[in-house]
């Protein structure tokens, strides 16, 4: 009996203990990339080669630049995409531009992993966190990171392609996305209002044409009322002085 009841405790204790390495290696399978949003107001020069960790707060880069808010972003899982197209003869650049030249649309047909928007995040701006599986079907899992809408005007948004190898498992992985942006607008000196400021100026100005071309036309209405009531008094004298000489009133 009492065999049989140590077997059991045995049993259980080995089965346990199976359980634990399984939950472990789950939660290595998994990372989490943190995104920088940045903003340059100059020429953006050269590229970010962090190598996924986190920079320097005094790096040059970060002095250049300003955290952007109000950035969304959607992630796309196009790991078949990518190795389907390295089978292909393709090469890693290849894929990579074809990638980047995806539309908005075009990259929604591929599975959306999470998406959010950059905010501030312990005092630093333009930080998003997401996080995702970093092996899909024994392969490195690749990442499509779209930028979709940004409440600042911006140009020069290309889409990050991330694929992941098996250092980042478990880890947390930095990405820099970087803009150059435009002036932003404000609500006093908006680039929306401009045209009406300059319609009003314009319209300011035509009137004040108008009241120009109208002042000479006042005066010849006055010049040619004088000239008639002129003519009416000549007129009225000159028949004034015939009857008077018709009646002998005048020699």
């Amino acid at each position: 009996m009492k065999r049989t009841y140590l077997k059991v405790l045995l049993c259980f204790f080995v089965l346990f203990q199976g359980l634990g390495p399984i939950e472990v290696s789950a939660k290595e399978e998994v990372v989490s990339i943190v995104l920088h949003k940045r903003g340059f107001s100059t020429e953006i020069k050269g590229t970010i080669d962090n190598q996924g960790q986190e920079l320097d707060p005094q790096s040059e880069m970060l002095k250049e630049s300003s955290g952007v808010n109000g950035v969304s972003f959607s992630v796309y899982d196009v790991t078949d995409t990518y190795y389907e197209a390295l089978q292909a003869g393709k090469n890693q650049e290849t894929i990579y531009a074809e990638m980047q030249k995806l539309s908005i649309n075009q990259a929604a047909e591929f599975s959306l992993i999470d998406q959010g928007v950059t905010a501030t995040v312990e005092g630093e701006q333009g930080i998003w966190e997401f996080s995702g599986p970093s092996v899909k079907n024994q392969q490195q899992v690749v990442y499509l990171i779209v930028e979709t809408d940004s409440i600042q005007s911006q140009v020069s948004s290309v889409h990050t392609v991330l694929v992941l190898d098996e250092n980042y498992a478990g880890k947390t992985v930095h990405l820099y996305p970087k803009n150059q942006l435009t002036k932003a607008p404000t609500e006093e000196s908006s680039p929306d209002r401009l045209p009406d400021t300059q319609g009003s100026s314009k319209q300011t100005t035509s009137a004040q044409a108008t009241s120009k071309k109208s002042l000479p036309q006042t005066n010849d209405r006055i010049n040619r009322t004088i000239q008639i009531c002129g003519f009416m008094v000549f007129l009225l004298g000159f028949v004034l002085l015939r009857y008077k000489r018709k009646n002998g009133q005048i020699d």
